[in-house]
């Protein structure tokens, strides 16, 4: 016999709704105005963030995918543009030389900090503005409380049972 399906409630339907609505719209501005004021997209900015944030200072093309919204083939192309650029270099791993490990370089740490400014306001403007530090604090345990692991809830660690990356 089959588990009967989940039901969604209509005050929980109308907050998926609204989620997905308010995501959309913020996104869609915050790469708009990044693309009109700073001539990059929020994939770009995204990846730089994460590349300028790795410990190591540059992170595993396979670690760097994981960590995006972008798809592999999409990722791999926008490398190429970084590298092509100059704001990036993609070399062979360290310590595993089948791996490609890409880092950020001075020109791309300097596209960043160029861009910053302009990614922030528009967070202002379209998403943190409408919250006060209260707001901000409750809609930050809301999200955190929600399972992140494909529809599977994480342990206790917050680890994934299938052991991939919560996001």
């Amino acid at each position: 016999m089959r588990d009967p399906e989940p039901i969604v409630g209509p005050a929980q339907m109308r907050a998926w709704t609204a989620f997905l609505t308010a995501h959309s719209r913020i996104i869609r501005g915050l790469d708009r105005e990044l693309r009109e004021l700073g001539g990059a997209t929020l994939s770009e900015y995204d990846v730089m963030v994460q590349l300028s944030s790795a410990p190591e200072g540059g992170m595993r093309m396979g670690e760097l995918a994981r960590s995006v919204l972008v798809t592999e083939s999409g990722l791999t192309r926008l490398v190429d543009r970084f590298v092509q650029r100059g704001w990036a270099t993609r070399t062979p791993s360290p310590d595993d030389r089948r791996m490609l490990f890409c880092q950020l370089t001075t020109e791309g740490r300097d596209e960043l900090e160029r861009l910053r400014p302009i990614h922030h306001a528009g967070i202002d403007r379209m998403f943190a503005g409408a919250l006060d530090e209260e707001s901000a604090a409750q809609l930050e345990r809301l999200l955190a409380s929600l399972p992140a692991c494909g529809g599977a809830v994480p342990d206790g660690n917050g680890d994934c049972p299938d052991g991939s990356e919560p996001r």
